[in-house]
Parts: structure tokens; sequence; C-alpha cells
């Protein structure tokens, strides 16, 4: 099966009516995918998150720093903030304080190691970058926005998230392929930019109840509602 008889299959569940597609629209769907049914795309398949906190020069030794992990889809939006991070930490040290964090967080089955630490030097941030990969069956295949806060020091730069975590973004996948939106794919749990409303080129547009079904499905696939958002700019009456 592709993405559209996929899609169809996902019925609105009672009591979170935002989540699901209705009879109609999954009519619909089956019918696209009748004569075109897309496979996951690999910039849509699901990944885990990997983050890279930059080198900082400027520390000194009384320095610290915090991590905040933001999971937009984990229980409506969950963030876990560490305690302080001596600035030269080693990573297993990074890791540690992490493994603490989510556990009186009471993160959803979490296992400590379940974000692993690497490091670029042998100081921590201090001579190198520090990832930070979620591929523990706890953190699989979620996105997270990483980000760091330094006391006693300027920060230089932000983080990167080499590979951002998502589950299959069919939805997403499907407002391209279908011709309802175009540009260049946001990352999950990110605010999109730069989308518009394409030409129909003489395809034929889904019907404004698909569309927003679509667009809400992707908002769950992303635990965020900016491309819902950004949808209904596009196509005001949906």
């Amino acid at each position: 099966m592709g993405i559209y008889t996929d899609l169809a299959s996902t019925s609105p569940i009672p009591g979170k009516p935002r989540v699901g597609l209705d009879r109609t629209s999954g009519e619909q769907l089956l019918s696209k995918a009748a004569l075109h049914d897309p496979s996951v795309g690999s910039a849509y398949a699901g990944a885990d998150e990997v983050s890279v906190i930059p080198e900082q020069t400027d520390a000194g030794a009384a320095d610290t720093y915090t991590i905040t992990l933001e999971f937009p889809t984990v229980a409506g939006g969950t963030t876990v903030t560490t305690a302080a991070i001596a600035y030269n930490a080693v990573p297993a040290t990074i890791e540690g304080a992490i493994d603490t964090a989510m556990t009186s967080a009471s993160f959803p089955s979490w296992t400590n190691a379940d974000i692993s630490v690497s490091g670029s030097g042998a100081a921590g941030i201090d001579d190198g970058t520090v990832t930070l990969t979620f591929d523990g069956t706890s953190v699989n295949n979620i996105p997270c926005l990483v980000t760091w806060t330094a006391t006693g020091f300027t920060a230089n730069g932000s983080t990167t998230r080499s590979t951002p975590g998502q589950v299959d973004r069919k939805a997403a996948q499907a407002l391209f392929e279908l011709n309802v939106i175009s540009g260049s794919l946001w990352n999950s749990g990110e605010q999109p930019s730069g989308l518009t409303r394409p030409a129909s080129n003489g395809q034929s547009r889904p019907r404004y109840q698909l569309i927003r079904d679509l667009a809400i499905q992707a908002a769950v696939e992303d635990g965020k509602d900016y491309i819902y958002d950004a949808v209904v700019a596009l196509y005001p009456v949906v």
C-alpha cells in the first residue's frame, strides 16, 4: 500500500475530532490511489533526531550550561531541562545529566542512555562539538527541539538539527504530491516558511475537506499546528 491508501485508513479518533480523515476524504484518497499511490519518500520517512551543540571557546573553569529538550509530540508537548553541566564535561557526564532530567520528568517509557551523547573533542563543548543522538526506544522517530543556555560565558552559536526526528510524514507528502502546496519541506516540529499555493497546471485539486484533513493530519505528525495554520492561510475557506 502507498501513502494515500494508508491515510485513507486513518479514521477520526473519538474525543479527538482534529485527528483522522473523515469518510468522504478517505474515499477521495482511495480514488487517487487507484491511479497512483506513492510510497513514503526518503525525505518524508521516519528518522531519529540528531542534534549538535557547537564548540565553545570563551568558557572559564566555573562556567556551566543547561540543555533543554522540547518534545512537541509527547503528551501534548513536553519540555525537559537538565541541571547545570560544567562547560568541559565529557560526553558520559552530559549523558548522565540528561538521564537524570528525563527520569525526574517521568518521560514516557524512558530508559537511561536512550539519548546517546558523543563529542568531537576530549572535554565536551570546550574543545569540540557535542552530538545528541535520539536512538533509544522511548525517543525513536520523535522530533525534539534542542536548545542550550550558557551561564558565565557567551554562547557561540545555537544547536543544529543534523537529522530532524520524525515519524513517516505521509500527510505532509500528500500535500505536496496532490499539488496543494509547493516549496521546501520544513523540519518536523518547526515553523514552515516559503510555502505557496501552486498553479493547478491542469491538475484537479483535492476538495477543501480533504485539504483540511491532510493539514490536520500533517500537524499531528509534526506535533505542532504550524502547517495547519499555513494551509488555512493559503486556502481561507478550509
